[in-house]
């Protein structure tokens, strides 16, 4: 069940970016989950601490573009 605060961030996403926002709220295969990575134009990290080093360096690795935020 999704939290409040998860909701939220969906509902705000779907606003902002339509159909192109696909929220992951299920556990997925490694295989399901690089293929996402490869479909992906941006990824958008927000992060107020270091976190998701694996996924950002893969999506360097693959050639993708990865935003981080500015603190």
């Amino acid at each position: 069940m999704a939290t409040k605060t998860c909701k939220k961030v969906i509902s705000r996403g779907e606003e902002w970016f339509g159909d192109k926002f696909v929220p992951m709220t299920d556990f997925m295969s490694f295989e399901q989950y690089l293929e996402v990575f490869k479909s992906l134009d941006v990824a958008i990290f927000n992060h107020r601490r270091q976190q998701a080093m694996g996924h950002t360096i893969m999506l360097f690795s693959i050639g993708k573009t990865v935003l981080c935020g500015a603190k």
